[in-house]
């Protein structure tokens, strides 16, 4: 039960399930939303193996539970919507967005739909693999806010190595994008949350406002360009790699942290805790019940000051 062991486990399960995408034949190998399928499909399949059979655990503890995933995958989906949006309208009252041209008809539904699938399995494999997985693990031992610094490091170096990418790029990602989605997780101890957030954003980035995403053209509905320094609109790599969208993001995540710690969702690491004599703390769950969740106004601070005890 070790972390450390725990995190090598996975990894050779996710490890041994890749394994037969070499086998795939021809066409279907080149078809990078099957490939992407198949890549969350294993992750999904590495957490379940994980949380069910090795830590003997509930899908409540280990950021599966199913009872949250249709209120929580909508939330963190207006989340991320409204972010890029206002990234968007940011760059655009700035005049460092412009519309190309607007693409209606069939073509554009059936483009929008493989947009869809593909960014959900995208967003499903990123997350399990970078909160379910690598954040949980090296929580439990070394508390929330290492755990936040490895695993953001890790997601931001991963997307270095993408089209028209950056160090200063993957370092915007790094800040943004951890802090945010790990925030998230923190706050609702599930994975439907960070999901939704993800998969909105990518979609909305590319296939609806036409700008790349981490370096990749995928524009379906609208066909737009950036103007300007590339410091604030994030050049050809997207938007997430300029000054807007990193000042709007890190600042939202910054505000969901404040709503976790105030949650009292953050572990104090393992050996802090034996030092200090404490017991073994337990944040695999929300503090909030599931019923209560659909209101967003659950999540923000109440103006009431607490009673003092009576004595």
């Amino acid at each position: 039960m070790f972390p450390l062991t725990r995190l090598a486990i996975v990894f050779l399960i996710i490890t041994v399930l890749t394994i037969p995408l070499g086998a795939i034949p021809g066409q279907f190998a080149r078809d990078v939303l099957i490939r992407q399928g198949y890549l969350a499909v294993a992750a999904f399949l590495a957490l379940l193996v994980l949380g069910k059979w090795i830590e003997r655990r509930r899908p409540s503890e280990y950021g599966l539970d199913p009872r949250r995933a249709a209120g929580d995958l909508a939330r963190g989906f207006v989340l991320g919507a409204l972010i890029l949006s206002l990234v968007i309208g940011v760059l655009w009252a700035g005049d460092w967005y412009d519309i190309i041209h607007f693409a209606p008809g069939d073509e554009t539904l059936k483009r929008f739909g493989w947009a869809l699938a593909f960014f959900l399995a995208v967003s499903i494999f990123e997350e399990i693999f970078a909160r379910g997985i690598l954040f949980r693990l090296i929580e439990e031992g070394a508390g929330s806010w290492i755990a936040l610094g490895v695993s953001s490091l890790i997601f931001g170096l991963a997307h270095v190595g993408n089209p028209n990418a950056s160090w200063l790029a993957g370092l915007a990602i790094t800040i943004e994008a951890g802090i945010l989605l790990a925030a998230t997780f923190m706050l609702t101890r599930n994975l439907w949350m960070p999901i939704g957030l993800h998969w909105s954003w990518n979609l909305f980035e590319g296939p609806v406002f036409g700008t790349p995403v981490s370096g990749v053209n995928l524009d379906v509905v609208l066909d737009a360009h950036s103007k300007g320094p590339q410091f604030i609109t994030g050049g050809r790599f997207g938007p997430e790699a300029g000054l807007v969208a990193l000042f709007i993001a890190t600042l939202a995540g910054i505000w969901i942290m404040y709503l976790a710690v105030r949650s009292g969702n953050v572990v104090t690491p393992t050996w802090l805790r034996k030092l200090k004599g404490m017991p073994e703390e337990d944040v695999t769950q929300a503090p909030l019940a599931p019923a209560e969740l659909p209101r967003l106004s659950s999540y923000l601070p109440s103006r009431r000051r607490p009673r003092k005890p009576l004595p």
